[in-house]
């Protein structure tokens, strides 16, 4: 990360505005990862002119969501033998910012990252329809406004999480059985400078990385989402070395391992459910990252849950600085060690996401730079081998816009 705060607001911006037209018969995109692009008012972001259609037939298994600079959330059905994204006429109306879907497939939440007080919500409808009805009650008001912030629910589908970096906070909010949020007792909780926040798969442990001061803070959250430190996990985690400080981190969904992104390296850890979450460094941890130097905007496995890969910030011009290229590392699911994949690091130019096809054996990589007021993002299917390689496959989607790029959630509707 060039600043922590530059990171999220780059996870926060979202491409060109959108006006969504009355429904017109299905137009595939022609390129799979196209719901990572937000098209403008004039522009068929599949076929690059015309009028923008949409689907009210469709009927997929999967599908992403997403918002745009208008605050529009968008929904694209997913082929599940190609991957190609069709845009559906389903929409929401919320404001710019990250989303996140529950485990259970039932609610999508956006964070205001314009106003930062407040969370819309959206029930979404199973049966193959996806159809998307705002939650009573919103837009769900927290208290104070965030800044510098990030949203994530826990595995159990209990709580929602927002981190407040500016404020040295981490709110949680209860998710009731209609989908409606409150703030649980003492949100927002002290937390200094949060970059983010990892649940464990049930949901009962939290960490925080704090990379202003090399901390791993480990929290857990009690029955009605309470955030306390229980003295048996020795938390914080303290890194001593400035390069080994945490960005982003990330618990493997299966095994007992928390990953994080540093500065200039890859830590492993694990994690000892039997002692509150405490953590111990695998061997070889902090990994190093083949000679690239990370400014890490986020970490990503992919389907298999074999293969993690940092995503660099990346500047322009400036590859001495910070890594253009996405590194990856097989994971030892048993001892938590990670290896470089072969061809690691993996070319690339201004990376701004990356992320798993939850059907098939690809990786949707998004690519963006500036020049001016003008913004050009670049998608482009990565093929993933038996090795953990990423090989283009196609040709890249491209847009031109005004604005950056935005963030995607995925929700499975069968």
């Amino acid at each position: 990360m060039i600043s922590r705060n530059n990171f999220l607001q780059i996870l926060l911006l979202v491409i060109g505005a959108v006006t969504l037209v009355n429904c017109a018969p299905a137009v595939p995109c022609n390129f799979a990862s196209a719901a990572r692009l937000r098209r403008d008012a004039t522009t068929n972001i599949c076929t690059g002119g015309g009028t923008p259609t949409c689907s009210s037939t469709l009927k997929p298994v999967q599908v992403m969501l997403s918002t745009d600079s208008k605050g529009n959330l968008l929904e694209f059905g997913l082929d599940p033998t190609s991957g190609v994204l069709t845009l559906m006429c389903n929409t929401g109306t919320a404001a710019p910012g990250p989303i996140v879907v529950t485990p259970n497939n039932l609610f999508v939440y956006v964070l205001d990252a314009t106003a930062g007080n407040q969370i819309f919500g959206f029930t979404i409808a199973h049966a193959n329809s996806g159809a998307l009805t705002a939650i009573t009650g919103s837009p769900f008001k927290l208290t104070g406004t965030v800044t510098g912030e990030t949203i994530a629910v826990d595995p159990m589908n209990r709580f929602v999480y927002v981190t407040d970096h500016g404020n040295s906070a981490v709110h949680v909010l209860s998710i009731a059985q209609s989908g409606a949020l409150a703030e649980v007792t003492g949100s927002p909780f002290t937390v200094s400078s949060p970059d983010g926040i990892a649940l464990t798969a049930s949901g009962n442990i939290a960490y925080v990385p704090d990379s202003t001061d090399g901390d791993i803070f480990i929290f857990a959250v009690d029955a009605f989402g309470g955030l306390t430190m229980n003295p048996l996990s020795n938390s914080p985690f303290i890194i001593a070395s400035v390069n080994d400080r945490p960005h982003f981190a990330l618990v493997h969904p299966q095994a007992n391992f928390l990953f994080t992104a540093n500065a200039e390296s890859v830590s492993s850890f694990a994690i000892d459910p039997t002692n509150a979450g405490a953590l111990t460094q695998v061997g070889g941890s902090p990994f190093q990252t083949g000679g690239q130097q990370v400014g890490p905007l986020a970490l990503a496995l992919d389907k298999s849950l074999a293969f993690l890969y940092v995503i660099p910030a990346g500047v322009v011009g400036n590859p001495g600085f910070q890594s253009e290229n996405i590194i990856g590392y097989h994971v030892d699911t048993t001892g938590g060690g990670l290896t470089l994949i072969p061809n690691s690091p993996f070319t690339s130019t201004s990376t701004t996401d990356l992320i798993a096809n939850p059907l098939l054996a690809q990786m949707y990589l998004q690519s963006s730079t500036t020049t001016g007021t003008t913004t050009t993002t670049s998608i482009q299917i990565e093929a993933l081998d038996a090795n953990g390689n990423l090989t283009a496959s196609g040709t890249p989607l491209t847009v031109t816009t005004t604005t950056g790029v935005g963030v995607l959630a995925i929700a499975n509707i069968q």
